[in-house]
């Protein structure tokens, strides 16, 4: 049987579907975000619905994640997937739970949720300080990562839909595994599991180890059915065989001149492969004394990314692990060793002498302390500026490395970028600011007096009520139906005279007792009417309190109400709150200290910035040396067409048009499966095609098999029909009629006893085992060709098919090496 797609329980046909929102392979270069449907029906209802990554770049334009946001509004997304801590992976998520009400859970490992927590933070500091404003709150950031649920390498976590019940032993939830991808801390590759669907989701990752990342886990893009990759590296070519000699020489060159070295570089990103080789040089050079260099970290956040990163030793290399476990020292403890120093903002770096090799972010050099720097340091031919990233289309990064590669350009010709620069207010703006600010400290301060005013007028009340024994004028009635003999009470004519009309009145009309409020039936249980008379008030001396005192101290309700009711603010009136002062005129400058308030000159305004074309006389030297972390082009071609050979669908995102054209073409050539490369906002179909089928089996079919233990499986092979099964039974719940409605897998009634069947080999052993063995039983064998030539009269070959093949005469020679072969497999 053959069939497209896997069966859902009404025996349908379901999809899968991947939208690309951010990071298409047609030139989309840009942050990654990816809608992936699983087990969708033919109306498009129903499966899961899971959003890869949500990124964003650090211009933080809302144009760049409208459609994301407009996604997350229309679609039910059930989990959101992050596959690395860079701004390109995480940028997005506080925005999308700010103003697109995202609360689906979110998977990461430890180390991303943790590094993009400060990543995020920074970027927020960072757009207040240089902008005046950030498209999310702080608030949001805290919500987001409130959401992230941390996973380990290789745990595997299953969940259903968002506000759907799905039983234990039913299909259809997801499987999620993450595995190491090598190029970030934590960065993952995930392996996504539905029923027949297995997705491989490895958009970037680095298949060597370095020295505090392992390589990636490509192992898990075996087994998918549908790989997603980036073909962002298909032009990055090998990396050099002495490419950190040429690093450090650069480093080393610009400092023995007395210059400065700035580095470009995230700090939740490659900061610490960075760190790790240059102290490395250093004490293998200078030895512990040090280098008389300073080794500086720029940026708010720069020492809680370092002192993170020491707590994630598990996601670390295991040369990393082996130094922590030999001599109980962590190589990333850099301020434990003072070796590096930290600065947050650009001002600090002026107290420090001498030359700098400062690694300061974005690596994109589009804001932050990087693009300090540069405006800083570049115009001194002294300098040298080393990228490790080329950047993105548009970035600073871009613009500077093609400025310094362009051989028509002259040595006098300017470098322009755009930087936010602060634009002074005029006295006209200061004034009215500091007007409207005083205005609301003022109503601020009102509103909180206005507030303390009505909780001291309530606790006053409050306290009077519970020095009253009567707290309340209404009598209280106690029935004494069927009670024998009657309480006195009972009777009209028994109540104190003292009782008001009211009182009197409703005791002659209504049975049973009924008590005025001078006295009080305080007993818990109910029994035969006991009268507790009241109880006279005392003073804090325990002296009683006179009733005309006590009518002084009394506060009525009247009187309250007429109390907050002078304090509340009212709306037509301008004037002050509870002091009923008109405020029409500007508001009067009170002296210093006079109402706790700052002098209205004292108010500092708010910064204004807008983009401004900056001109730099650029002398600095600027060179590119890549240090990504990411496998070269001839690698990730090689690992897509051989990792991804069991791979019916592979989806190309986030790549140039060129790169994705010349991945395509060499897939195209090398494998069979399907090669899909979706635009911008494109649906595309990537649902594979597979013989899987959800059936019920036949109890009847059970007494046929026959198993055979293979490892730690037992294997069985069965013949049999499928038939239509339904069931009419209306007493059954929905779910358990779909499950019931299954194809019947059962016995053929033509063909009771399994007969005829084809013998299948299970394992596996290759030629060279397979010689060894021969060898120790007597076997003369040699290798001819890519044979295993056995006594000079039989061979045994691997077939196109992975079979074992065994050529020659029928001798007994023959049989015996076909059961000696046979010995290595298990027929069922």
């Amino acid at each position: 049987m053959a069939a497209s797609g896997t069966m859902a329980a009404s025996g349908t046909k379901t999809r899968s579907y991947i939208t690309p929102i951010s990071g298409s392979a047609e030139g989309d270069d840009g942050p990654l975000c990816y809608v992936l449907e699983l087990g969708k029906d033919e109306k498009g209802a129903g499966g899961f619905t899971l959003l890869l990554d949500c990124g964003w770049d650090d211009k933080l334009e809302p144009e760049t994640v409208e459609r994301a946001l407009k996604t997350v509004q229309e679609k039910e997304i059930d989990a959101v997937l992050l596959s690395g801590s860079s701004l390109f992976h995480v940028g997005a998520l506080p925005y999308l739970v700010e103003k697109g009400g995202l609360d689906c859970p979110v998977y990461s490992t430890h180390a991303v949720k943790n590094m993009a927590f400060i990543m995020l933070y920074d970027i927020h500091n960072t757009a207040l300080e240089r902008t005046g404003e950030s498209p999310y709150a702080a608030g949001a950031i805290d919500k987001a990562m409130s959401l992230v649920k941390p996973l380990k390498f290789y745990e595997v976590h299953r969940f259903g839909a968002k506000g759907k019940i799905v039983a234990a032993d039913e299909a259809g939830d997801v499987f999620l595994s993450p595995h190491a991808a090598g190029h970030l801390l934590g960065a993952c590759l995930w392996h996504i599991v539905r029923d027949a669907d297995e997705v491989a989701y490895a958009p970037y990752f680095n298949h060597k180890p370095e020295r505090h990342l392992p390589p990636a886990d490509i192992q898990c893009m075996q087994k998918a059915t549908v790989c997603i990759t980036s073909s962002h590296c298909v032009g990055v070519a090998p990396p050099e065989k002495e490419r950190d000699t040429r690093f450090l020489d650069k480093v080393m060159a610009t400092l023995r001149k007395d210059g400065n070295v700035l580095i470009p570089v995230d700090t939740a990103g490659r900061v610490l492969e960075l760190l790790l080789l240059l102290e490395d040089h250093w004490r293998d050079t200078y030895g512990e004394s040090g280098a008389p260099y300073t080794l500086l970290v720029l940026g708010e956040y720069g020492e809680c990314t370092i002192a993170m990163a020491e707590q994630s030793l598990e996601f670390m290399s295991d040369a990393v692990k082996h130094a922590f476990e030999s001599r109980g020292t962590n190589p990333l403890s850099f301020m434990a060793r003072g070796i590096v120093k930290f600065c947050r903002t650009r001002a600090e770096m002026d107290d420090i002498t001498g030359p700098v090799v400062a690694l300061a972010g974005p690596t994109s050099m589009n804001v932050g302390c990087s693009l300090d720097v540069l405006m800083d340091w570049g115009e001194d031919k002294r300098n040298t500026v080393i990228l490790i990233e080329e950047g993105g289309p548009g970035s600073v990064a871009r613009k500077l490395l093609e400025f310094v590669t362009d051989p028509t350009r002259s040595a006098l010709d300017p470098f322009f970028l755009e930087a936010h620069q602060e634009i002074p207010l005029s006295a006209d703006e200061v004034h009215d600011w500091r007007v409207k600010e005083y205005k609301r400290l003022t109503d601020a301060r009102t509103a909180a007096e206005r507030e303390s005013a009505r909780k001291r007028v309530k606790a006053i009340t409050d306290d009077i009520e519970a020095s009253s024994d009567s707290g309340d004028d209404s009598s209280e009635a106690i029935s004494l139906d069927g009670m024998d003999p009657p309480h006195p009470l009972a009777d009209p004519e028994a109540v104190d005279a003292g009782a008001n009309e009211p009182e009197a009145a409703a005791l002659s009309t209504t049975p049973g007792l009924f008590l005025p409020s001078t006295l009080l039936y305080t007993s818990k249980h109910l029994m035969y009417p006991c009268v507790d008379l009241a109880v006279a008030p005392k003073d804090d001396y325990g002296e009683n309190v006179e009733e005309e005192v006590l009518s002084r101290l009394k506060i009525s309700e009247r009187v309250v109400e007429d109390t907050l009711r002078e304090l509340a603010p009212d709306d037509n009136d301008t004037a002050m709150t509870g002091r009923n002062v008109r405020n029409t005129a500007e508001p009067k400058k009170p002296a210093a200290g006079e109402s706790g308030l700052p002098l209205m000159d004292d108010l500092r305004p708010p910064k204004r910035y807008a983009k401004q074309l900056v001109s730099i006389d650029l002398k600095c030297a600027v060179v590119h040396i890549p240090y990504e972390g990411l496998c070269d082009g001839a690698t990730l071609k090689h690992i897509v067409v051989s990792k991804c050979a069991h791979a019916q669908e592979i989806v190309l995102v986030n790549g140039s048009q060129w790169d994705t054209a010349e991945l395509r073409n060499f897939c195209m050539s090398k494998t069979t499966a399907r090669i899909q490369a979706p635009a911008l906002h494109e649906r595309a179909d990537i649902t594979p095609a597979t013989s899987i089928y959800r059936l019920k089996v036949d109890a009847a079919l059970f007494d046929a098999f026959v198993p055979v233990e293979v490892r730690d499986y037992k294997v069985s092979a069965i013949e049999g029909i499928v038939v239509e099964s339904s069931s009419d039974d209306p007493s059954l719940p929905p779910a358990k009629r779909a499950k019931t409605d299954l194809p019947l897998l059962t016995v053929d009634p033509l063909h009771k006893q399994l007969s005829g069947q084809t013998a299948t080999f299970i394992g596996d052993v290759s030629l060279r085992e397979l010689s060894t063995q021969l060898r120790n039983t007597g076997w003369r064998t040699e290798f001819r060709r890519g044979l295993l030539l056995c006594n000079q009269q039989c061979a045994v070959r691997r077939a196109d098919t992975g079979a074992m093949a065994i050529n020659g005469i029928f001798t007994p020679e023959w049989y015996e090496l076909r059961a000696a072969v046979r010995r290595n497999y298990t027929v069922v």
